[in-house]
């Protein structure tokens, strides 16, 4: 008990000379120190504050900087199509004339693609651009990504049957249509389709005579450019317009099951590839560049509810990877959704007719190769001085053959 109120007399005591600045420093001086270390305090708080203003002024202004660019970008593109355009109509003059000064007892047309067929029914539609949208957290790299689709890229759709391709690739191109403008093409629609779509929306069989300028939609791609059917015409063109689609400022969208299935050289050339929700097996089915990404897309289609999937697309591009969310196009109808049942089957099987006809000469060529009589008579008529090419058509093979015997 003593101890207790020996040591609360000492509390006491040491409280008493400090406050009366018996200790060696007057209350005072500590006073004043006090306020100078609130006042420093309060003058590292302020520069703080500064500091974080200046951060937050410097990041307004590189974004509004960005914008300022990305917009001066798109106005130089439509300058340049503008220009294309009106350089395509001036020759288009040109021509008409010349063939009118040839020809004056006849009356020419000038075609000026001014729309003249009657507007009904579904045809109605005005292109409504609401209805697509990215995540909020990546909104700035969505919008670098979305209005990039107006430079000529190169998009690739994939995903099961009834995943919603048709519908994304149709809403893309409404989008394109309300926004920037963009006459919309759609390639290897049935003819029947032609009352189902708004008047801004095209069908097309001829991608060669597309303006500078359009959006293009090849809905299933595997059809209109099978793999296996490389070397058709068809398939031979698409690969030109590819390596162009940039210069003449024309999107591409092709939209299919599996890339397995489309010509390889659009999947090669795609600058943007969407997954809808994927088919069972086709994760491991898909072209070995795209595998990777299709696991990615997989894994973000389970964090959502089966029954919205439908609503969702998962991007892979340079400037945005990551979920994007659309509703059905404003023109969108059941038939529509179905509008392949109409198509004629003959045209390909034509085309697969074709491919066996190819695979026949490959075949006679294989078989060529290991015949040992065309050596000899390929080397007879070497030494009798016969050239490389004259060999072939003598002997019915290739130059290649040729030069593979005689190690040239």
């Amino acid at each position: 008990m003593y101890v207790l109120e020996g040591l609360g007399l000492q509390k006491m005591a040491n409280n008493v000379t400090e406050i009366l600045g018996l200790g060696g420093i007057p209350p005072e001086e500590k006073l004043k120190r006090e306020r100078s270390q609130l006042s420093l305090k309060k003058m590292e708080m302020g520069i703080a504050r500064e500091k974080r203003r200046e951060e937050e002024a410097k990041e307004r202004s590189a974004i509004s900087w960005q914008k300022h660019q990305r917009q001066q970008a798109l106005d130089e593109k439509r300058t340049r199509i503008l220009n294309i355009q009106l350089q395509e109509r001036e020759l288009a003059l040109e021509n008409a004339r010349e063939r009118q000064n040839q020809l004056p007892n006849q009356r020419t047309e000038i075609d000026l693609h001014i729309l003249t067929e009657p507007v009904a029914g579904v045809l109605e539609t005005t292109a409504n651009p609401s209805g697509l949208s990215g995540p909020q957290v990546q909104q700035e790299n969505y919008k670098t990504w979305l209005d990039g689709l107006e430079s000529g890229p190169v998009i690739l759709i994939l995903g099961r049957r009834g995943s919603g391709k048709s519908s994304l690739a149709a809403k893309m191109a409404e989008y394109m249509m309300a926004i920037h403008k963009m006459p919309c093409y759609w390639i290897g629609l049935p003819e029947g389709a032609r009352d189902l779509l708004p008047h801004w929306i095209k069908i097309t069989d001829a991608p060669d005579k597309v303006p500078v300028g359009s959006f293009l939609v090849c809905d299933e791609a595997g059809i209109n450019y099978l793999s296996l059917l490389f070397n058709t015409s068809q398939n031979r063109f698409m690969r030109k317009l590819l390596m162009i689609a940039r210069q003449r400022h024309i999107s591409l969208v092709f939209a299919g099951q599996n890339s397995r299935d489309i010509d390889w050289a659009i999947s090669r050339h795609a600058d943007t590839i969407i997954f809808k929700e994927l088919g069972l097996n086709q994760t491991e089915s898909e072209r070995t560049d795209v595998k990777a990404k299709a696991k990615r897309a997989v894994m973000a289609f389970k964090e959502i509810a089966k029954p919205e999937r439908v609503e969702f697309g998962y991007v892979c591009d340079a400037d945005f990877e990551g979920l994007i969310r659309f509703s059905l196009p404003s023109f969108w109808t059941e038939d529509l959704s179905h509008v392949y049942g109409l198509l004629d089957l003959n045209e390909m099987e034509n085309k697969t007719r074709g491919r066996e006809e190819l695979d026949k000469a490959i075949d006679g060529e294989t078989r060529s190769l290991d015949d040992p009589s065309l050596d000899k008579d390929i080397l007879e008529l070497r030494r009798q001085g016969y050239g490389v090419e004259k060999i072939a058509k003598t002997l019915g093979c290739t130059v290649w053959r040729v030069r593979k015997c005689l190690n040239i």
